[in-house]
């Protein structure tokens, strides 16, 4: 019976890194949750970001960054830009487009902490937040 139960828990163990590793290969595309005045430049192949980097002890960072290290859920960047659309950065910005309703920004600390902060739902995960804006674009009229 204890030997069973060893078996048990370790296959749920490798079966939650499983899901860890998995959940945390998906890329999101470098345009997602950025301002829109950079989605264009965030879309062509050889966009470099520029930023002021983060300079943690013995490990400089480069100034400007490849368009793959936007996104990639590693803050690159002090003013967090390089991550618009993952909560890596803290003090980054968000932008929810909330179609219907009216646009607006929110910090990166608050895209995927499992609470539907724009009506759209673009801050969470794909089906965790049904799309809101409708309703709420009718209450701010009424």
């Amino acid at each position: 019976l204890l030997l069973l139960r060893l078996r048990l828990r370790l296959l749920l163990l490798l079966l939650l890194l499983l899901l860890f590793s998995a959940n945390s290969s998906l890329s999101l595309p470098a345009t997602h949750g950025a301002d829109p005045a950079l989605r264009a430049a965030l879309g062509a192949a050889s966009y470099e970001h520029r930023c002021v980097p983060v300079l943690p002890a013995g490990r400089p960072r480069p100034e400007k960054l490849p368009r793959e290290a936007i996104n990639d859920d590693y803050c690159d960047c002090a003013d967090g830009s390089d991550e618009p659309g993952t909560s890596a950065c803290s003090n980054g910005r968000f932008y929810c487009r909330n179609t219907g309703a009216a646009p607006k920004f929110i910090t990166s600390s608050k895209v995927n902490d499992k609470f539907c902060d724009c009506c759209d739902g673009s801050d969470e995960p794909p089906s965790l937040c049904p799309d809101t804006c409708a309703s709420a674009a009718a209450a701010a009229l009424a």
